[in-house]
């Protein structure tokens, strides 16, 4: 290894840069949106539980990195079934609330 290639920093290395931008942007993205979506809950709501039942979900992500992904999907894709069937049958008017 010549000195010339110890001397050279990483931010001139164009496809460094694209990447760590690329991640900023990302983690960005990620932390407004992890602070926002209980927000836009909490608004119309006034629930706090409801919000903070949102801000909770945030992190079941990083809870099905630990078991089967075939077995998350299978589960996942299932509940998404029941609750698109479950969408067709409104609620009695008498329960809605104005």
């Amino acid at each position: 290894m010549n000195s010339t290639a110890a001397e050279t920093s990483l931010w001139r290395n164009r496809d460094f840069v694209t990447l760590w931008s690329g991640q900023v942007v990302s983690t960005l993205g990620a932390r407004i949106n992890s602070t926002a979506m209980p927000l836009l809950v909490l608004a119309p709501t006034g629930s706090p539980a409801d919000a903070g039942l949102v801000g909770a979900a945030g992190t079941l992500p990083l809870l099905v990195d630990r078991y089967n992904r075939h077995r998350i999907l299978l589960i996942s894709e299932i509940l998404a079934d029941v609750l698109l069937c479950a969408s067709a049958f409104p609620l009695p008017p008498a329960t809605y609330s104005a």
